[in-house]
């Protein structure tokens, strides 16, 4: 007995489904980001891994429709930030990345998304006809790549999401200009990431806004549990109680309650504010076990320059 054409239409649509969702392509729609990364792409000729960087983890799954990132230098942020945006290629949604310059975008495009598309062959195989330093078609979708000095560069294309990389080295009106690009989308996701530059404006007056989140580690001794951030001391001078030297000469980030040292991967990241809806992640070095602790508390003692040393180290 022949199925109702009705049954016949619907065997044939969920077929269909079925070998759709079983391509590599197509897994990232129910895969969170970090499982994803984890199993799918290779960086620097290595096989993601968080090692050392532990605290990303969480921030890898985030799925908040807004996302600020007030960061120290080489943590990385951007390699998060690059991931994000190819994963959310791969799910159809096109994203826009801004760069201060143009400059920007040629230097970001040719070390940085180059090199991840050579590294990861399946990668290279979603790549479309239109291929070039500003623009990439990935699967069914677009990753423009722009500089945000110029108000050419930020018209005329609707986005899913936009990221903001070095959010600090941008004008208000630019940024303001370029959240236009969302007007038009229902997903609508906002990335914004930068080391800090100013108090109260661009990376600073966004994570001000949100639920200011810190990597709060839990001591295996006394259970006390600490923010390394917090706890480093707000101007030079004062006693490092965090960094601690061990008989061998070498240092370690200790609990400020009772010296022992702190396994940093030990942590979950705990927000101040629990009701604001921006999530936002205040990212520093001393999170960092590829960061010497010796080496931040060396360039403290010594520094010439302290904002300089608070923006880039501690974040």
């Amino acid at each position: 007995m022949s199925h109702p054409i009705g049954v016949s239409k619907l065997t044939g649509y969920v077929r269909g489904r079925v070998s759709e969702l079983a391509l590599p392509a197509t897994r990232a729609v129910s895969e969170p980001l970090a499982a994803w990364a984890i199993r799918r792409i290779r960086l620097d000729g290595r096989p993601f891994r968080f090692d050392g960087h532990e605290y990303l983890r969480a921030v890898y799954d985030d799925t908040a429709p807004h996302i600020v990132l007030l960061k120290a230098a080489q943590i990385g942020g951007t390699t998060w930030a690059i991931l994000k945006s190819v994963h959310a290629c791969v799910m159809g949604l096109h994203v826009m990345y801004f760069f201060p310059t143009r400059t920007d975008v040629l230097e970001f495009s040719k070390s940085r998304v180059g090199p991840l598309l050579a590294d990861n062959p399946f990668l290279g195989k979603l790549l479309r006809e239109t291929d070039t330093a500003g623009l990439k078609r990935i699967g069914s979708a677009y990753l423009f790549l722009r500089g945000m000095q110029s108000p050419v560069g930020m018209k005329s294309v609707p986005a899913d999401m936009v990221v903001f990389d070095e959010l600090d080295e941008a004008t208000p009106d630019a940024r303001t200009r370029a959240l236009e690009r969302l007007s038009h989308s229902d997903y609508r996701r906002v990335i914004e990431l930068s080391n800090p530059s100013l108090p109260h404006y661009g990376i600073d007056e966004a994570y001000q806004a949100s639920d200011q989140r810190h990597w709060t580690v839990r001591c295996g001794h006394c259970t006390t549990w600490t923010a390394l951030d917090k706890e480093f001391p707000a101007k030079l001078g004062e006693e490092v109680r965090i960094i601690r030297p061990r008989e061998d000469g070498s240092y370690y980030r200790a609990c400020p309650h009772c010296g022992e040292e702190l396994n940093m991967d030990q942590g979950e990241w705990v927000a101040d504010f629990l009701d604001r809806p921006i999530h936002g992640y205040r990212i520093s070095q001393l999170y960092s076990s590829k960061v010497d602790p010796g080496e931040i508390l060396a360039e403290y003692k010594k520094t010439r320059f302290p904002e300089r040393f608070y923006n880039l180290k501690i974040g």
